[in-house]
């Protein structure tokens, strides 16, 4: 948190945390994968992007723009590591910014609310953390697939 605007996301990002565990405990103890990782945190950012209008870690959302199509491929490569990973653990001031992973997680969790009928059960799906339902449905895993070969 670099101001204190940034506070109210902040605080709506830690909430969505504490409402996954409740709803699902064993979902945010398997985070352990990079995948599961970028995807519990994604999707707390993505809601508290959609409450609020901002995002917890813009420099490494602007840092995948900039750096889009050889990052994604990258990433679907490494969706098996350890969650220790750099993806995770850079320094925030560094390149690349740390919490990368989970901005990718975002733009899953982002993809996965678009592509849904039912935005309030999306959400709910979001919080509920079908890590492998969240990704397959998103259609990146998909799309990953045919680009990154």
């Amino acid at each position: 948190m670099k101001r204190p605007s940034d506070l109210p996301g902040q605080v709506i990002h830690e909430l969505a945390h504490i409402q996954q565990a409740r709803r699902n405990p064993l979902a945010v103890v398997s985070t352990k994968s990079l995948l599961n990782w970028a995807i519990y945190e994604g999707s707390a950012d993505f809601i508290a992007f959609t409450i609020n209008g901002t995002s917890s870690n813009q420099a490494a959302h602007d840092y995948l723009a900039r750096n889009e199509s050889a990052l994604w491929c990258e990433f679907s490569s490494s969706t098996e590591l350890n969650s220790n990973s750099n993806w995770i653990s850079q320094d925030i001031y560094g390149e690349p910014p740390r919490g990368l992973a989970g901005i990718f997680g975002f733009q899953i969790a982002k993809a996965f609310y678009n592509q849904s009928q039912n935005k309030d059960e999306a959400f709910s799906d979001l919080i509920e953390l079908d890590y492998e339902q969240i990704y397959l449905e998103s259609g990146i895993k998909t799309d990953l697939l045919n680009t990154c070969l």
